[in-house]
């Protein structure tokens, strides 16, 4: 009477009277298709939706210990027990292919402690020295007396990134408006040129007509340092004071506007000229997130000063002084009550504008706590 003994896809007879007796070529086949069953096996319990526990699990969980795994053989009925040490690549790779994905919800102080340091090395890679800063600063005034000399009617004002300290160490521009009380037929921007040509202060000065606004593009002698003239500017400028009174209010704005500014720049999202955000926009954003917060870490300064009121609130030019004066009060009395740490405070920030914030819904304001539609 012959028996079968059932292998992968195989059935072998066997007679009473004989032996299995089994064939290099046979044997070799059925390892090969053992092996095919097993790595498909393996892909099909890999395909787990991830899911979410805290930080603390997760960690416990990758402390745990790897089980032995055994190996059956079904072709001579014998059972092969493997060591650890001859299975440690095999147990490793069974690990892999069945744990599921871990979603950390909320890290723990030794992670923070370690992202606080990653994030301080990254400031100093990118942003300016103090001697970076103060050469800046000297060409400023320079120019100021330059053009103070020629037109003693002129009002030099410092606007942008390096008036509030956000400025970047490589292609970062000082910005400087200029504006004349007497006006001329010739125009601003051609006086200046004049000025800025006969003075020898930079190479080869020129006007930059390719953008909304045009301005006079000029770069230091003996140096890397590229200015950018404008005239007339006044939106630009109320808004560089703006973002510096708000930095006034706690020292972790100023931080978070250099994270994010990092991160918007080695993202390439910083370019209005591509389609992309300018650099602006997100101080906006972070001034208006911290704003939100259950204990705000920001006042809404519009609300301070006028109450709240229909939005926008459009100030007019001889406005602007008595407003910042109020502002800059503010800024003695203010104490927030917040005392998340700031390394948490950025994670709180993108969360924010993934998860929470409806972009298609609300347009973001620093004018308001209250929630502006979009129209």
């Amino acid at each position: 009477m012959a028996s079968k003994i059932h292998t992968n896809k195989t059935d072998i007879v066997l007679s009473n009277n004989q032996s299995p007796n089994y064939s290099h070529e046979q044997i070799e086949l059925n390892h090969q298709r053992n092996e095919q069953n097993q790595q498909h096996n393996r892909s099909k319990r890999s395909r787990k939706k991830p899911i979410k526990i805290p930080f603390i699990e997760a960690v416990g969980a990758q402390q745990q210990t790897t089980p032995t795994v055994e190996r059956y053989s079904q072709n001579n009925r014998t059972e092969q027990k493997l060591s650890t040490s001859q299975t440690k690549d095999k147990s490793l790779d069974k690990v892999q292919t069945d744990q599921t994905t871990i979603i950390i919800e909320e890290p723990i102080c030794k992670h923070l402690e370690l992202l606080k340091l990653c994030f301080d090395q990254t400031l100093v890679k990118h942003f300016l020295t103090k001697d970076s800063a103060q050469e800046r600063l000297t060409v400023y005034n320079k120019l100021y007396n330059i053009i103070a000399a020629k037109r003693p009617d002129a009002q030099v004002t410092l606007y942008g990134a390096f008036l509030f300290k956000c400025a970047l160490n490589k292609s970062s521009k000082i910005d400087i408006d200029v504006q004349f009380k007497e006006s001329s037929e010739y125009g601003t921007q051609n006086i200046l040129l004049n000025i800025i040509r006969d003075s020898g202060l930079c190479y080869e000065p020129r006007i930059d007509i390719d953008h909304d606004l045009p301005y006079i593009d000029l770069l230091v002698c003996n140096s890397n340092i590229n200015v950018r003239l404008t005239s007339g500017y006044n939106t630009a400028i109320y808004l560089s004071k703006l973002i510096q009174i708000y930095t006034k209010f706690d020292q972790r704005v100023l931080q978070l506007f250099r994270l994010l500014r990092i991160l918007a720049k080695v993202s390439n999202i910083d370019r209005p000229d591509l389609g992309t955000l300018h650099p602006v926009v997100f101080h906006l954003m972070i001034i208006h997130f911290l704003q939100q917060l259950e204990e705000p870490i920001l006042p809404c300064l519009h609300e301070y000063v006028f109450g709240v009121k229909p939005l926008p609130i459009q100030l007019k030019d001889n406005q602007y002084n008595d407003f910042f004066r109020l502002c800059n009060q503010y800024t003695r009395t203010w104490k927030s009550k917040n005392t998340i740490n700031m390394e948490m405070l950025f994670f709180q920030l993108l969360s924010y504008y993934v998860e929470k914030f409806d972009a298609e819904k609300f347009i973001i304001s620093i004018q308001t706590r209250m929630p502006v539609l979009r129209i």
